[in-house]
């Protein structure tokens, strides 16, 4: 399990620091990440996340756990969160799609969906070597698509959609 709670962000790591972004510090087992006007973050051992709201609210705070904090847990913990969409070409054998959003893997995998390709994963897939092979874990069972593209295919109808959060222009399927 990952603990994620609220609490205070210490202002430095236990261990010494391996290296740093814009907004965060880190060493193997620790990250500290700093958004100003959000909040701040502190990753550690792979299991615990403290989270310290920069407005003493805990609204806004899905986005930067999900994309960021989690990642960086599992990443402490040898797995890679990995942005793709992707699809079935066997039974035991996946095509993934990695690129920048708003590129067009969900699209490509919506695309090939309709020609026969059965979805494998949208948005993000969990990667891990073990004994030199790779294999990649499904995420949350929905495709994620910006509204925009809900008319470029024809698997998946906008009114049939929820919106991923109230700022996105994303929509859930």
């Amino acid at each position: 399990p990952v603990y994620v709670n609220l609490g205070i962000v210490p202002s430095a790591l236990k261990h010494p620091e391996k290296g740093n972004t814009a907004y965060s510090i880190f060493n193997e087992n620790e990250c500290i990440i700093r958004f100003p006007e959000i909040g701040s973050y502190y990753i550690t051992a792979g299991s615990q996340i403290i989270v310290a709201p920069a407005d003493n609210s805990i609204t806004d705070h899905a986005m930067p756990v999900y994309t960021s904090c989690i990642s960086i847990a599992l990443l402490q913990r040898n797995l890679f969160l990995m942005h793709v969409s992707g699809c079935f070409v066997t039974r035991d054998e996946v095509l993934l799609l990695a690129a920048k959003s708003g590129t067009g893997k969900s699209t490509t995998a919506a695309l090939l969906k309709q020609i026969g390709y059965p979805t494998f994963t949208d948005d993000t897939a969990l990667l891990s070597i073990e004994n030199g092979r790779c294999y990649a874990r499904a995420s949350y069972p929905e495709t994620r698509m910006r509204k925009d593209a809900t008319q470029t295919q024809q698997v998946y109808n906008l009114a049939d959609g929820k919106q991923v959060y109230h700022k996105s222009e994303k929509f859930s399927f």
